[in-house]
C-alpha cells in the first residue's frame, strides 16, 4: 500500500525446477489453514503458492464465464503448487493423506502444463468474472493466518446483515495472509 512503512523484508528462496498443481476441496475454510501447514511440512516448506477460493467466488465464474472448465465443485477450494523435484506423485501421496484425515475431500493433481495453466486461468478469472457481473466493492485484506477463517465468516455475517442479497467472493493468497473480500451487488440489481 502507499501508506505503509517498511521496517524489514525477508526474502525466500524456493528451488528452481519443475512446478506440481493441485486443486482440492476443503470440507470448511479453516481446514485450508491446516491444508496448508500439513503441505509446507510435508514438502519441507517447498510449497510456493497456496490460494483460498469460495465456492460463492467460483459461482460468479461460473455465471459470467461458462465456457470455462472448473476442475471440482464444492465450497471451499484451494490451489496449491510445489516447487522442486518432489513430484506429482508426491504431492498425490499427500493429498490422499490429507483426505484420510478429513482435511481435504477430492483432489485433482495437475497432470502436465497445460492442466497446470487451467487451474490457474480458473483462479484468475475471479476478478473478470466480477467486472463482467457488475463490478465489486473491493477489498484487499491482510489477516493473521491463523485469523483468515473467521475473519471470513464475520465478514460474510456483516456484510450480509447490512446488504441483504449481496454476493460475496471470497478469495486470496491463504500462504501470505491475504484474503479479497470483494461484494457485489444482488444479481439482477444495479
Amino acid at each position: 500500500g502507499t501508506l505503509g512503512i517498511i521496517t524489514a523484508a525477508v526474502l525466500k528462496l524456493f528451488p528452481g525446477g519443475a512446478r506440481h498443481c493441485a486443486w482440492a476441496i476443503v470440507p470448511k475454510a479453516a481446514d485450508a489453514v491446516a491444508v496448508l501447514a500439513r503441505l509446507r511440512a510435508a514438502t519441507d516448506d517447498g510449497v510456493s503458492s497456496f490460494e483460498y477460493m469460495a465456492g460463492e467466488a467460483l459461482a460468479l465464474v461460473a455465471e459470467a464465464l461458462p465456457a470455462l472448465r472448473q476442475p471440482l465443485a464444492g465450497a471451499h477450494h484451494v490451489l496449491v503448487e510445489v516447487l522442486g523435484e518432489q513430484g506429482s506423485e508426491r504431492l498425490a501421496a499427500i493429498l490422499e493423506s490429507l483426505v484420510a484425515d478429513d482435511l481435504v475431500t477430492d483432489a485433482v493433481v495437475a497432470q502436465n502444463e497445460a492442466q497446470r495453466q487451467a487451474f490457474w486461468r480458473v483462479r484468475e478469472s475471479i476478478p473478470a468474472a466480477e467486472k463482467a457481473l457488475g463490478g465489486s466493492v473491493k477489498h484487499d485484506i491482510s489477516v493473521p493466518l491463523i485469523d483468515i477463517a473467521r475473519y471470513a465468516e464475520d465478514a460474510t455475517r456483516a456484510i450480509l446483515a447490512g446488504w441483504p442479497g449481496a454476493r460475496l467472493s471470497l478469495y486470496g493468497h491463504v500462504g501470505g495472509g491475504n484474503l479479497h473480500c470483494n461484494g457485489l451487488a444482488p444479481a439482477r440489481t444495479d
